[in-house]
């Protein structure tokens, strides 16, 4: 990150009219600039203290001063955090006065706190990525994934595959290497698929389910699927309260499969996607269909909920049966076009053109989202995600091999895809390991 060098000031807290502002200081000139402005003298490596700042107004600002002296603090530099009343005036002229309090001084750039935690060696790599991991949070699943790349759990995982997979390689090199020596005995392939089975079971439980791997935001994946011409892109329009899908009373209308990012009930954060209408009558019809009906059908593989519009109530029409495409995942059934619906009907009903029933439909496809076992969603990190995507690829590769030397290459591939998360493990660690196990050349 350029620019490091230097004091930098930022407010710490979100902007808006909250009670409370928290603006952070970091750097050399941090104790300088909050004496000169309060009038105190921090003497402790860490102190508290109720103060007046000078901030130009005509009476000083009652504010509360945390004062951390490096390498003690967030930052490892001398570091202060100024309370202060909320709102964007106030915190805005303890920022400017703090900016002026010393030529140095400058704004702090986007993640700048944590980059400088990170070069002082006060955070890991993963442990800088579970900050922001923390902030984006949007569910107690993912605040406790984060609290785990914060602590260093996640990390230590990461090194103890890959810790393992490198004793299993040694093994596997002291056969190929040292076959001759007497104390030397290659691992049996059988202990070695098993141990290989092991890792790869381990990398798809950090990983997690299959179906909420891929990374998106972290937010569950709403997909509104039906057969073509039941009202899907009209509910959609709806609930995100704008005209973003085109709609006609002709069939196959959509064809690409249209997300965005919605508030269910102003609350819980969903991708919120509208699907082709699924009929595989259609992909016959022309080779755009073809790939429309291939998208839905992907998109329905991948949600984490479905809602299935159907205006009949029946939910088969035309022999569709939604749940065999996707056995395991929660669906919503909600009978669109509730203005044409029978009086009689009952369960959930909506009509997307007056809204009638689009609350108790926001509800219902929360009450799933909230149900669902997310442990394994937004618990990885993209960078981590692909790490540990490719490790797995060549471990289980090397499932299907028999001789030794490819086993080994497959293996030490799967390290050099670990080392961005898990460190890297130098070919010479791999022969001390050789050495430490056997009594080689005695």
């Amino acid at each position: 990150m350029p620019g490091l060098p230097g004091t930098i000031v930022a407010l710490a807290s979100p902007q808006g009219q909250s009670d409370r502002a928290l603006v952070r200081i970091s750097g050399h000139h941090t104790r300088a600039m909050i004496e000169s402005l309060c009038a105190v003298t921090l003497e402790v490596p860490r102190n508290a203290m109720r103060t007046a700042m000078n901030i130009g107004a005509p009476s000083p600002l009652p504010v509360l001063v945390l004062w951390s002296r490096g390498p003690r603090s967030y930052t490892g530099e001398d570091c202060a955090e100024v309370l202060c009343a909320g709102g964007r005036h106030v915190p805005g002229r303890v920022i400017a006065a703090l900016l002026r309090a010393h030529d140095g001084a400058r704004p702090a750039e986007p993640g700048e706190f944590t980059a400088r935690a990170f070069l002082n060696g006060k955070l890991s790599a993963e442990a800088s990525e579970g900050v922001q991991a923390l902030v984006s949070a949007d569910s107690e699943d993912e605040r406790l994934a984060a609290q785990r790349l914060l602590s260093g759990e996640t990390g230590e995982a990461y090194r103890t595959l890959a810790d393992d997979l490198t004793g299993a390689l040694a093994l596997v090199e002291a056969g190929i290497d040292f076959v001759e020596e007497e104390d030397v005995v290659a691992i049996p392939m059988g202990e070695l698929r098993s141990r290989i089975t092991g890792m790869v079971r381990t990398i798809d439980g950090l990983i997690g389910p299959e179906r909420t791997r891929a990374a998106r935001t972290g937010q569950p994946r709403v997909v509104l699927a039906g057969a073509p011409s039941t009202g899907k892109s009209t509910l959609f329009n709806r609930l995100l309260g704008r005209e973003r899908a085109v709609t006609h009373a002709a069939p196959g209308t959509t064809r690409d499969t249209l997300v965005e990012e919605h508030r269910l009930d102003g609350r819980l954060a969903v991708e919120l996607a509208d699907l082709a209408g699924l009929d595989r009558a259609l992909s016959a019809r022309s080779v755009a269909d073809a790939g429309a009906q291939a998208g839905a059908e992907r998109a329905m593989a991948e949600a984490d909920v479905v809602v299935w519009c159907d205006p009949t109530g029946r939910f088969e029409g035309g022999g569709l049966d939604l749940r065999t495409m996707a056995p395991e995942t929660p669906f919503v059934r909600v009978r669109t076009k509730g203005d044409l619906a029978d009086a009689e009907v009952r369960g959930l009903s909506v009509c997307a053109l007056d809204g009638a029933g689009i609350g108790a439909l926001e509800r219902a496809i929360a009450d799933a989202c909230l149900g669902l076992d997310r442990s394994g969603a937004g618990a990885v990190v993209a960078r981590h995600d692909a790490a540990l995507r490719n490790a797995r690829t060549a471990i289980a590769e090397a499932l299907g091999l028999e001789e030794a030397e490819e086993i080994a290459g497959c293996m030490r591939i799967a390290l050099d895809a670990l080392a961005p998360i898990a460190g890297h493990v130098h070919p010479d660690d791999v022969i001390g390991r050789i050495f430490a196990t056997f009594c080689i050349g005695k």
